[in-house]
Order: C-alpha cells, then sequence, then structure tokens
C-alpha cells in the first residue's frame, strides 16, 4: 500500500495526491464525505449517512474541518500518512507516529 506524508496547512487544507483522485475517481468539485473512524479520517464520495460533514475537492485540497482537527489533536505542526482505504472506497488520514 502506498502513503504519502502530508501537513494539513495553517486554514485547515490537506492536499489529495493527484494518484489518489484518480484511483478513487475523485475530482474538482466532488463533494466528499468526512469523518472519524478510530483515531483515522476517513473521506468518501459516498456514504449512507448524509448527515456527516461534507466539504468539496477544490483543485487538489480538502478542507478538513476544524472539530475534527480538535477532536484528533491536529494542527499544521502534525505529520500525518494518508493512502486508500482498506474497501478501496475512500482515503484515511491518520497521524504519523
Amino acid at each position: 500500500m502506498t502513503v504519502y506524508k502530508r501537513r494539513i496547512y495553517n486554514n485547515g487544507q490537506i492536499a489529495v495526491p493527484k494518484k489518489l483522485q484518480k484511483q478513487l475517481n475523485f475530482n474538482a468539485g466532488d463533494l466528499l464525505f468526512i469523518y472519524i473512524l478510530d483515531k483515522s479520517i476517513i473521506i468518501k464520495a459516498n456514504h449512507d449517512n448524509k448527515d456527516l460533514n461534507q466539504c468539496y475537492l477544490s483543485g487538489n485540497r480538502i478542507s478538513i474541518p476544524k472539530e475534527i482537527r480538535n477532536i484528533l489533536g491536529i494542527t499544521s505542526d502534525t505529520p500525518l500518512i494518508m493512502g486508500i482505504t482498506d474497501d478501496k472506497n475512500g482515503i484515511f488520514i491518520e497521524n504519523e507516529i
């Protein structure tokens, strides 16, 4: 499994590698669902629970909601890894440590 090292920008955005976007068929402007699973942030294009936090893929960036960053203690100094979820339907983001 390929993982990418990332940091969240001060404004809460994180860059999603083009390779991941292509593998998951994520396109600029897509509405995505974002939630916490265990200690990971999960981002998927489709989800049964439509009340989850939502974000848009803007260019190659996604904004991680402040409440999710606060719950997980993520700041712009937090080293993160990003990759494709085990079910191959989304992106996971978690603390590198």
